[in-house]
């Protein structure tokens, strides 16, 4: 009867190892026939501070006034629910951070959490000033642990704590006047010049949200982010005005101008109206050629190639030597062109030289994006996908000697870069 009732009590949430209720669900009753042992040791970031003139940041062990204790989890003795069979032990002080904790451990593998309670530290927020900040409570998972085993988590990426960011000066009286630039990308454009030709030309990208985020630099205990947009008008030029960031930046800023970081950045986007001339065998030659593959020792038309077109764009790929007479004819037309789907993509874009943007001019001027475009399948862009890459081919000519010639895309415009 006495075993049913220390059962019906596993679902209960223990609570302290003081708490008189926890003595009743005995190691003996768990079949918790030995030990495991932990080792943590624990640091905090104190920011970057100015030492004998240096900028130094370190991690320092936490104060030994801190508690730490082992949280664990027996529901695989218990038969409870995850989290709801918890008991507690507390962690014994070794010095420099270093904790330790012995608990009682069977052959189910069991969940433990070392929690280190919160505390009050000096804080950098800029190298030469110091606040009193809070640096809430942290939590170290360690799972399938074992009797007989031992554990050790030393790795500062995951035993530092950092400060709470609600905690820093969160005034923002620094402004910048303005950071501006333009969005272009290269298009396939007509140009009315000899006749007519499809030209790649540089063209300004309208309606685009640029996004500005300013954040202290990778590593830092500052977490704190500030994000702008702006979008792009019909000359694909974009503004933002009037910025202001914390004033505890521009102070980092001055000590070390890689402090913060300034990017600009525009979401991919999908585009199916990318308009692609290209270039078609034309006139009487065009229809000698269909007309007479066979005499350039190819399959028959029917076998390989859907339609002239298709035969027409294989052939834009051929350079044939010239006897003087003969000569594969491509022209251009305006109306001969097609709408290819696919994406454009911007890079990044890092602001540099914050000295000037932040504290000398409150300006960056001059910060051009260029979108590149990809089409979804380059395969399917007429005269462009079969011949992307050279590929070198034997080809009877009329005298009957064979000669090798390369695949090119010269005959065809794309307005990507």
């Amino acid at each position: 009867m006495k075993k049913f009732f220390l059962f019906a009590l596993a679902a209960l949430t223990f609570a302290a190892c003081n708490d008189t209720k926890q003595t009743e669900l005995t190691e003996e009753v768990l079949g918790l026939n030995g030990k495991a042992s932990i080792r943590v040791q624990l640091f905090y970031n104190e920011g970057t501070k100015l030492v004998n003139g240096v900028e130094v940041q370190e991690l320092l062990p936490i104060p030994e006034t801190v508690v730490v204790f082992a949280k664990v989890d027996y529901a695989q003795y218990t038969g409870a629910k995850a989290g709801q069979s918890f008991k507690q032990f507390d962690a014994t002080k070794k010095g420099n951070g270093v904790y330790e904790v012995e608990i009682p451990a069977g052959e189910k593998q069991i969940d433990v959490t070392i929690v280190a309670n919160g505390f009050e530290a000096d804080y950098y927020v800029t190298p030469e000033k110091a606040i009193k900040a809070y640096f809430p409570k942290k939590e170290i998972k360690i799972g399938n642990v074992l009797a007989g085993q031992s554990f050790v988590e030393v790795d500062p990426a995951k035993t530092t704590f950092s400060v709470d960011k609600n905690i820093l000066n969160n005034d923002r009286d620094i402004e910048i006047k303005e950071i501006s630039g333009k969005l272009t990308g290269n298009m396939e454009k007509w140009n009315d010049d000899n006749g007519g030709y499809a030209e790649p030309k540089e063209t300004p990208i309208a309606n685009r949200e640029v996004e500005l985020e300013i954040k202290a630099k990778a590593g830092s205990a500052d977490e704190r982010v500030l994000k702008f947009t702006a979008k792009t008008d019909a000359n694909g030029v974009y503004k933002f005005s009037n910025i202001k960031i914390y004033n505890d930046w521009k102070d980092s800023i001055d000590n070390d101008e890689n402090s913060i970081e300034m990017t600009l950045s525009v979401k991919q986007w999908a585009d199916g109206e990318f308009v692609h001339y290209y270039k078609l065998l034309q006139g009487t030659r065009a229809a000698e050629i269909w007309a007479d593959e066979a005499a350039y020792n190819l399959n028959s038309k029917e076998d390989k190639f859907e339609n002239e077109k298709a035969w027409a764009d294989h052939l834009a790929g051929l350079s044939y030597l010239d006897d003087g007479k003969l000569k594969y004819l491509y022209t251009w037309d305006q109306s001969t062109k097609e709408n290819v789907l696919g994406s454009w993509k911007v890079a990044d874009k890092k602001i540099g030289n914050l000295t000037n943007v932040v504290i000398l001019f409150q300006q960056a001027l001059n910060q051009d994006l260029s979108a590149a475009f990809t089409p979804e399948n380059v395969n399917n862009v007429y005269g462009v996908g079969k011949f992307r890459s050279s590929e070198a081919q034997k080809v009877k000519c009329k005298n009957e000697d064979k000669v090798e010639v390369l695949f090119t895309v010269t005959s065809n415009v794309m307005g990507w870069k």
